[in-house]
């Protein structure tokens, strides 16, 4: 059964659109009207984005009075514990601007047509502090609200102590109601909060202390390492008109394209980057500008000092790199955690072993590696062995071809199998059923003897005999593709496929909250903050269920 909305009211398939409760059809069911203004769309496939985007713009009004009414959560209640197979969740809490603290959190699932689906499914005001305890008491009571805990494959959170104390609340909670669910194998750590983690200690290795203004950088005189010596040569020519009238003459006389400096900000490591990438750029304009004025003198990088800017660029490099690509789409799934986590540590350990690198770089990428390290022990967890296996691309093929050792390619094939055999495969005595049916006519046994043949090979066996799919290809469309021959494998890839590698989902919506909670809006209530954040997500996702 298709999960595209567009097969609406009238529809055989009895498919349900909640913005139908807004519109009726028209014309022989080929156009929609709206119910309030009058106002016609034309039906177009199965695609309801238009009608959704008449009522932000046009009708927002009852949008609100149908959430204040309940009619929106009584349908996301009726959706999701009727998604097909398992449901993954990212959670994290957040202040508001007017201060008042909230517990976000989004539903991940794929669809029965192979898409990837989100929701916020709450942002809920919270009490207290923001303990373990707390956030655990307010997700479960979430989910039991949405009757979905039953339904709980894996949590994606980042890395504060009070997520570890969460999860193993959760871990107790769904072991008293027989629900499989450990801290060590079902809590997802953000891996885009480990690479800023691991970065942010290479950083400060390097003595690349922050400062809250600019006026603090420009009255201290005793500036000696290279960053901060860089960021002050960089922020006394952006603080000056006059120099940034300058330094642009400058660049003009070397031929270097006029481009603004960039000043790096503590809460983005990322910023220091740009800052060094583009200082290197436009080398020789600062080299100028240094000589020409003698307030920037002391400010003044040597050719080693630049040679050294170009080592921490090429070490940062590496977790730039590794950030952009999981920033690249909707939002990272799990099965990329692995491969990325082994291509960081493996470019690292390349860099450190590059010649005339400075020692004290040496020593950051060394920090950086512990880091990794720290939490790369957590991919031990079955749910990554399985989502990586699942991945066509790579299979159990990627470990044999970046020779990890024979004992964990047994164990991972082990344990997939084991998962397999217990929880997806077909039941025995269904199959035992097929077979003697077969068996008692000899005209069947004869057409159906290569069908027998193979079904004594499981579909997990066929799917790991088969070659890895390489190069770029879409995951999801190759598992709807494919269904049919392998029904119960991809029940098992459509639990772990969805589930997320970063808690970005969430992330997402606290800036959206942001930009909801402006300054003229600064007094709205937490239960009103609530309803516009969740409506804005569950309109976004068009939510359908069956009538």
């Amino acid at each position: 059964m298709s999960d595209s909305l567009g097969e609406s009211a009238g529809s055989s398939t009895r498919t349900y659109s909640s913005v139908w409760s807004h519109f009726t059809l028209v014309e022989n069911d080929e156009k929609a009207q709206c119910n309030y203004c009058g106002t016609t769309y034309k039906r177009t496939g199965g695609n309801t984005t238009n009608l959704h985007k008449h009522m932000q713009k046009k009708h927002s009004s009852k949008i609100e009075t149908e959430v204040e009414s309940g009619e929106m959560d009584k349908f996301v209640k009726k959706e999701l514990p009727n998604a097909p197979g398992r449901l993954s969740f990212t959670l994290d809490a957040w202040t508001s601007p007017s201060y008042i603290p909230f517990l976000g959190i989004t539903v991940h699932w794929i669809s029965r047509e192979w898409e990837l689906k989100e929701i916020l499914i709450d942002f809920c005001k919270l009490s207290g502090p923001h303990s373990g305890e707390n956030l655990h008491e307010s997700f479960v009571k979430c989910c039991d609200d949405m009757r979905i805990l039953t339904k709980i494959i894996a949590c994606t959170t980042d890395n504060a102590s009070n997520n570890d104390t969460l999860m193993k609340a959760l871990e107790k909670t769904c072991k008293d109601q027989n629900i499989e669910f450990t801290a060590h194998n079902n809590h997802i750590r953000c891996l885009a909060h480990i690479i800023n983690l691991a970065a942010q200690d290479a950083l400060t290795t390097l003595k690349v202390k922050y400062v809250d203004n600019e006026n603090e950088l420009l009255n201290n005189d005793e500036v000696s390492e290279v960053v901060p010596k860089l960021r002050k040569l960089v922020v006394k020519i952006h603080a000056s008109p006059q120099r940034r009238e300058k330094f642009s003459r400058q660049c003009e006389a070397a031929h270097l394209p006029d481009k603004e400096l960039v000043v790096d900000v503590k809460t983005r490591w990322n910023s220091t980057f740009d800052m060094i990438e583009r200082s290197l750029e436009l080398r020789e304009a600062l080299d100028n500008i240094a000589i020409a004025d003698r307030d920037l003198r002391q400010c003044e990088l040597i050719d080693a000092e630049w040679d050294l800017l170009k080592q921490i660029k090429k070490l940062l490099y590496i977790f730039l790199r590794a950030t952009l690509h999981i920033s690249h789409g909707r939002y990272p799934t799990i099965e990329n955690s692995i491969p990325i986590f082994n291509w960081i540590m493996d470019k690292i350990e390349d860099f450190d072993k590059e010649a005339n690198i400075d020692e004290i770089v040496k020593k950051a990428a060394c920090n950086a590696m512990e880091k990794l390290k720290k939490y790369y022990q957590y991919t031990d967890g079955i749910i990554y062995t399985i989502s990586t296996i699942l991945d066509l691309r790579l299979k159990l093929t990627y470990y044999k071809d970046h020779n990890w050792k024979e004992e964990y390619i047994t164990k991972a094939r082990d344990d997939i199998r084991k998962l397999y055999d217990s929880t997806y495969a077909p039941r025995i005595d269904q199959n035992i059923q097929d077979e003697d049916l077969i068996a008692d006519d000899d005209l069947l046994s004869h057409i159906y003897k290569k069908w027998r043949t193979s079904r004594n090979e499981s579909e997990l066996d066929l799917y790991l005999g088969s070659p890895i799919v390489p190069g770029e290809v879409d995951l999801l469309q190759w598992w709807k593709m494919n269904e049919s021959q392998y029904p119960h494998l991809a029940a098992m890839a459509r639990d772990y496929l969805a589930i997320p590698a970063t808690s970005t989902p969430i992330e997402k919506a606290f800036s959206g909250g942001t930009d909801l909670i402006s300054q003229k809006r600064c007094s709205l209530s937490a239960e009103t903050i609530r309803a516009c954040m969740c409506i804005k997500s569950w309109w976004k996702t068009e939510l359908k269920c069956n009538k």
